[in-house]
């Protein structure tokens, strides 16, 4: 008789003979009830990205904008120095160099809480400074071009 699929309609059986395909399905099933790639390697999630990405660091020429709450005075666009510091009016030369924008907004928030109550810092990087290009020495010698201005990423603290 073969195999035959049950179902129930309205409270009564109701048999009816598969056909050979649904038949090849059915015995699928039974030996591999996980589906055929179960037998595959399990699949690993994919890497949290906030959690996995290495955080760009600012260096030397990025352009970032500080933003402090309620405080126009010292909220200001302002490029990386050479020397990898910034300049802020109440906390003069800061290292923002080898920082990453979460970071560096902690540094000034502490700096300035000597004289605000509670600040809130914005750090964004603006535009990311010009990394070495390196020019086959037969066209010219090595140079910095400068990078595109980029999508802002805005860290608080």
């Amino acid at each position: 008789m073969g195999l035959s699929v049950v179902l129930l309609r309205n409270g009564q059986k109701v048999v009816r003979f598969a056909s050979t395909t649904f038949r090849i399905c059915l015995v699928m099933c039974a030996l591999f009830p996980g589906g055929i790639l179960s037998a595959q390697e399990p699949r690993t999630p994919a890497p949290s990205p906030t959690r996995d990405a290495v955080e760009y660091r600012i260096g030397p020429q990025d352009v970032i904008q500080i933003d402090v709450w309620k405080e126009p005075e010292i909220t200001r666009t302002i490029p990386v120095r050479p020397d990898g510091k910034i300049s802020l009016p109440l906390l003069n030369d800061v290292q923002a160099a080898g920082l990453t924008a979460m970071h560096l907004a902690g540094v000034i928030r502490k700096g300035l809480m000597t004289y605000l109550t509670n600040p809130q810092v914005t750090v964004t990087v603006r535009r990311f400074g010009a990394k070495p290009l390196i020019v086959p020495p037969s066209k010219s010698a090595p140079r910095s071009l400068p990078s595109p201005d980029i999508k802002p990423k805005c860290c608080v603290a």
